[in-house]
C-alpha cells in the first residue's frame, strides 16, 4: 500500500517560506534601527561640539555678538534635528517590534503545521504497525493450521 502523504505539505512549505521572509524583514528593520541609532549619536556629538564652541566664543570677549547669536541659532537648529532623529528612532523601534511580532506569529503557524505533520506521521506509523501485526497474525494462523493438519493425517 502506498504511503499517504501529508495533505498540508504545500501549506507547511509556504509557512516555512513566510518565516524566512519575516526573518529577513526583521533583519532589515534591525539594521535600519542600528543605522538610525548611529545617526542620532552623531547628531548628539555635533550638538555637544557646537555647544562647546559657543561656550568658548562667549569666553572670548573679542568675538562679536553676531557670531554667538549665529552659533546659538545653529545650535537650536541642530537640537530640532536631534528631536526629528529621536522621533525616527522611536518609529523604527516600533517597526522592529512589529516585525518581531510578525515573525513570532509566522513561526507559531509553522510550528502548528509541523505538529500536525508529526501527528500524521505517527498515525501512519501506527497504521503500518497494525498491518504488520495483522499479517503476522495471519501467518501464525496459517502455520498453526498446517501444523495441525499434519498431525491429524498421521
Amino acid at each position: 500500500m502506498a504511503r499517504r502523504s501529508f495533505r498540508f505539505e504545500p501549506l507547511l512549505r509556504y509557512r516555512e517560506q513566510i518565516v524566512e521572509l519575516r526573518q529577513q524583514e526583521l533583519a532589515l528593520e534591525e539594521r535600519a534601527l542600528q543605522a538610525q541609532m548611529g545617526r542620532l549619536a552623531q547628531m548628539r556629538r555635533e550638538v555637544q561640539l557646537v555647544a562647546r564652541r559657543i561656550g568658548d566664543w562667549q569666553q572670548r570677549t573679542k568675538l562679536g555678538c553676531e557670531l554667538i547669536v549665529s552659533g546659538l541659532g545653529h545650535l537650536e537648529y541642530l537640537r530640532g534635528q536631534e528631536q526629528v532623529e529621536q522621533a525616527r528612532l522611536a518609529e523604527m523601534r516600533r517597526r522592529v517590534e512589529r516585525a518581531r511580532e510578525a515573525l513570532t506569529r509566522a513561526m507559531q503557524e509553522q510550528r502548528t503545521l509541523e505538529r500536525l505533520k508529526e501527528r500524521h506521521m505517527a498515525e501512519l506509523h501506527q497504521e503500518e504497525l497494525r498491518r504488520e501485526s495483522s499479517i503476522l497474525d495471519e501467518i501464525g494462523v496459517i502455520q498453526y493450521h498446517r501444523s495441525t493438519e499434519g498431525k491429524e493425517e498421521g
